[in-house]
């Protein structure tokens, strides 16, 4: 169900969110329900949700076994999790990862607008195919789908770059280099 402004409409919903960053957390009004905390110990009950999204999250997760973990034990049998993250083999990864840290955040201002304090140190421990399904299937988690995604322009405030970048995502259509797609999507589900 869409609501205002193209977004999903949560009002019907008993929607939580868990972060640890205080500010970052409050910013999302869609939530019903904002916990302080991080993934890999979550302070909810065994079976107590039917989704669980994780949306540019386990790319910053260190022990991604420990959230895996916690994620199958909060989720009720035949519930689902859908993933989305960097791709850890995907060109803009392979960028990032190839920046002094201390220039990610001013980058990150430049071409994208985000704030210095929305970047978070990222560690990539969960971030292919074959790790996302080893993580999942030692949660009791079945893997439903996993795809190798485009994602939009992240150049897009510099045109002669953001050109290139269009080129360049027009030539990852192709399968036989779709490892170097951004994003990975994935939807995985507790198995009964």
């Amino acid at each position: 169900m869409r609501g205002h402004e193209g977004r999903l409409d949560l009002e019907r919903w008993s929607v939580t969110g868990i972060d640890m960053d205080t500010q970052a957390i409050a910013r999302h009004h869609g939530l019903r329900h904002r916990v302080i905390g991080t993934g890999e110990r979550l302070p909810f009950a065994d079976n107590a949700f039917d989704l669980v999204t994780a949306n540019m999250v386990i790319e910053h997760v260190e022990a991604p076994a420990d959230l895996f973990a916690e994620i199958g034990r909060i989720l009720a049998p035949g519930g689902r999790v859908i993933v989305h993250t960097p791709n850890v083999h995907g060109y803009t990864t392979a960028i990032a990862r190839l920046l002094p840290d201390r220039t990610l955040a001013p980058l990150a201002q430049l071409v994208l607008g985000r704030r210095a304090e929305d970047v978070y140190p990222t560690f990539y421990r969960a971030n292919s195919v074959m790790d996302l399904r080893k993580l999942a299937g030692s949660s009791g988690l079945a893997v439903e789908t996993c795809e190798l995604i485009n994602s939009t322009p992240q150049s897009m405030r510099i045109l002669p770059l953001m050109l290139m970048e269009l080129l360049l995502l027009r030539s990852l259509r192709w399968q036989r280099v779709e490892r170097f797609r951004a994003c990975l999507l994935s939807t995985l589900r507790k198995r009964p």
